[in-house]
């Protein structure tokens, strides 16, 4: 191929490159210039609308445009507001169908929100006072067995022979004391009031114990407090016993294991006690949670 023919190839490549470039430029100029009225229109004019923010606009010709997104939000709700009579019937028991729509509304759904809410407080304290009794029957028995230990030791000695040979019997101590039998000392005095503290602490949880049982209730702070006074005083009289290097293992082994028995007993009573703190509150909040608006 000559030189010249390579020369006229160059030159029509760049007579078509800069046409087409030329084309570009008027179709650009074409698509954002201002718009020729048609013929007849001379009679019309044209304002611009405003909208307050960016609108979509016409794809410009030739060209690719991302118009303006458009998110329309819209909230989906179950109810007009927190005390709409519609929420109130949601969860309800029983059937669901054949309700008519009056008892959804007014009056009607409010007397059998009540009336739904009474059953299931009736069904919740039903269930409280059988769970009370069996915590009532549990801490009879604990308190039983201390009181039983006091009866034993004056009515039985020999039963606690095995404990040691100093007896504790506090009851007979006091009933000769009384009755003026024998005449004890100080310190003596102050053993004697002390078991018998311990001794009236246990019946006292033991007959709170068995009104509980038959009315259904559980003063679980009370019986705490009772068996923390007799684990308390027969743990001070043995203090004192030992700190008037008395205490002798082999003959007063039997104060240990009455201040063994008390604290055992206490500590029964506390679980009983928490156990049923904690019942209490799953059950208001289960009433909570059936009678709260949805």
């Amino acid at each position: 191929m000559s030189k010249k023919s390579k020369k006229k190839e160059e030159l029509l490549r760049l007579q078509e490159l800069e046409e087409q470039q030329k084309r570009e430029k008027e179709l650009e100029t074409e698509a954002y210039s201002e718009a020729t009225p048609d013929a007849g229109m001379e009679t019309t004019f044209t304002k611009v609308v405003g909208t307050g923010g960016p609108v979509p606009i016409v794809a410009p010709k030739h060209t690719t445009v991302q118009l303006q997104p458009i998110i329309v939000p819209l909230a989906v709700v179950p109810y007009m507001s927190s005390d709409s009579d519609v929420l109130k019937t949601e969860g309800r028991p029983g059937e669901n169908a054949g309700y008519e729509s009056s008892q959804y509304s007014g009056e009607g759904s409010s007397a059998e929100f009540k009336k739904v809410e009474a059953q299931n407080i009736a069904k919740a304290k039903q269930k409280a006072k059988v769970r009370k009794r069996l915590l009532s029957l549990f801490t009879l028995a604990f308190a039983l067995v201390g009181v039983a230990y006091f009866i034993l030791a004056h009515f039985v000695p020999n039963i606690f022979s095995a404990l040691g040979e100093n007896a504790l019997d506090p009851i007979g101590d006091l009933a000769n004391w009384v009755q003026g039998h024998t005449s004890p000392a100080i310190d003596q005095i102050i053993y004697i009031i002390l078991y018998m503290v311990a001794f009236g602490a246990c019946g006292l949880t033991a007959i709170g114990s068995f009104i509980g049982l038959l009315g259904g209730k559980y003063p679980g702070g009370a019986h705490v407090a009772m068996a923390l006074l007799a684990f308390v005083t027969t743990l001070v009289a043995l203090v004192m016993n030992i700190a008037k290097s008395q205490f002798n293992v082999n003959k007063d082994a039997v104060q240990i294991f009455v201040v063994a028995l008390m604290f055992v007993k206490l500590m029964f009573i506390i679980i009983l006690a928490a156990v049923n703190r904690k019942k209490e509150d799953l059950a208001e909040e289960e009433i909570e949670r059936s009678s709260a608006v949805i």
